[in-house]
């Protein structure tokens, strides 16, 4: 988040049980949810009742219904891990890249590490279960931000002890220097 600095808004999505609101509100002047539960906004206005949140949308993250530009940032953690395919990553960066001024910090779950490999064998014991989660390479990654119309600013490991999270600070090619 530091590297875009203190902005005017931010779109955390999915917001979720606003996990990460009191942290984004230290870095913008207004914090927005969006998430496809109206329960899960509602658990976090529980969570968090001091926080005062500029609005609460529900909403599908690849098909966000604010203008173009709307927001400085969109934040979005533990959401594009559930997806498998590039097409559906590619979505919804594209929705985040549509709304945001300034750019966007996301996790993803990189491959290359001892809980991808645990995955890995999981999948092979247990074929017929179904998998929540998927582990993607830092070029697939890199691939996927490209198609969406966003440049890779910082990619920065959760921890190094071995932790698959990534986060990715991006920014869209056409607003960027």
């Amino acid at each position: 988040l530091a590297i875009f600095g203190t902005v005017d808004s931010i779109l955390d999505c999915p917001g979720g049980t606003g996990r990460f609101w009191p942290l984004l509100t230290r870095h913008g002047r207004s914090l927005h949810a969006a998430d496809a539960s109206a329960e899960m906004l509602r658990a976090g206005r529980e969570a968090h009742p001091d926080l005062i949140l500029a609005s609460c949308t529900v909403a599908m993250a690849q098909d966000l219904p604010f203008e173009d530009g709307h927001f400085d940032l969109v934040f979005s953690s533990r959401l594009l891990h559930h997806f498998d395919t590039s097409a559906d990553r590619i979505a919804i960066l594209r929705s985040f890249a549509r709304v945001c001024r300034k750019g966007i910090v996301v996790s993803m779950w990189q491959d290359g590490n001892r809980a991808a490999r645990r995955d890995a064998r999981r999948a092979v014991r247990k074929p017929d279960r179904p998998r929540h989660r998927f582990f993607q390479s830092r070029a697939r990654i890199l691939e996927d931000l490209d198609a969406a119309g966003l440049r890779c600013l910082r990619w920065q490991k959760k921890s190094p002890m071995g932790s698959p999270v990534v986060f990715i600070a991006a920014a869209p090619r056409s607003r960027s220097s």
